[in-house]
């Protein structure tokens, strides 16, 4: 490992919402960029993408599905983490934009807070690291 601190993109259109996760996140050492919609986090995630580790993306944005920025963000970067929060309807939207149930995850709205860690930390430890550390740290 590198020895820095894990990147967590969060895209959220909620501001509430986005706020509670990213602060959440900071306070158990990740750090955290937020976006309040896709051309935000698309902007964001295509100047960093090799420092992002995960994205945390709600599925209903305006004007777009969380779908498809995790689609183009995999493309970029196919071992990225994508856990998706969205009500009922998540995963078959999902699933309606070709991302395969294996490349992302998701959690159910509304969530507990230990969830939502619980989910974050297993996806960031128990599985590859993402683009930024792919070329050259060790694990």
């Amino acid at each position: 490992m590198s020895g820095r601190a894990q990147v967590i993109l969060v895209v959220d259109d909620e501001t509430h919402q986005r706020a509670r996760m990213r602060r959440l996140l900071r306070k158990i050492g990740y750090e955290v960029i937020g976006a309040r919609d896709y051309a935000e986090a698309s902007a964001l995630y295509q100047r960093r993408h090799d420092e992002i580790d995960m994205l945390v993306i709600d599925v209903s944005l305006p004007g777009y599905y969380g779908c498809e920025l995790a689609k183009t963000a995999l493309t970029i970067c196919p071992s990225v983490k994508a856990l998706m929060i969205s009500g009922d309807t998540g995963a078959k939207v999902c699933k309606f934009y070709g991302i395969s149930p294996s490349d992302v995850h998701f959690l159910k709205k509304p969530f507990r807070d230990s969830d939502l860690v619980a989910r974050v930390r297993y996806l960031l430890e128990t599985t590859e690291l993402g683009c930024g550390d792919a070329d050259g740290a060790s694990a």
